[in-house]
């Protein structure tokens, strides 16, 4: 007999979360984000794809999604890319700082100064 304990309670995936998951594994390379916040995804069957807008909002304007208004399979793999995809970033406030090299144009001295450029990905 198993049993499931009160602090780890078994979940089963749904038929959405499982789709969603072969269709990162199938088609994840596929992925463009097009805009901030905008997404590109195929379709499972690959024969088109879906501008889907993922963030504080998320909608997709595929036919489960807009007749159901469930998070759809295209919304879900999105989550996945961002899971899979998701890197600490480092910077301050969007900025980085790094040590460059000069010269001075008078004297031809090279000195090492801190240079701000911005972070690239929280830029992007």
């Amino acid at each position: 007999m198993t049993s499931t304990s009160l602090a780890h309670p078994r979940t089963v995936p749904n038929s959405r979360e499982l789709r969603a998951l072969e269709l990162y594994r199938t088609r994840g390379r596929d992925i463009q984000q097009i805009a901030p916040g905008v997404y590109r995804v195929p379709s499972q069957d690959g024969s088109r794809s879906y501008d889907v807008l993922y963030g504080d909002l998320e909608e997709c304007p595929c036919p489960d999604h807009q007749h159901r208004g469930v998070n759809c399979v295209h919304i879900l793999v999105v989550g996945i890319y961002h899971a899979k995809h998701r890197r600490p970033c480092v910077c301050n406030d969007g900025w980085v700082s790094m040590e460059v090299e000069v010269i001075d144009p008078e004297t031809g001295e090279e000195a090492l100064e801190e240079a701000l450029y911005l972070c690239r990905r929280c830029n992007a």
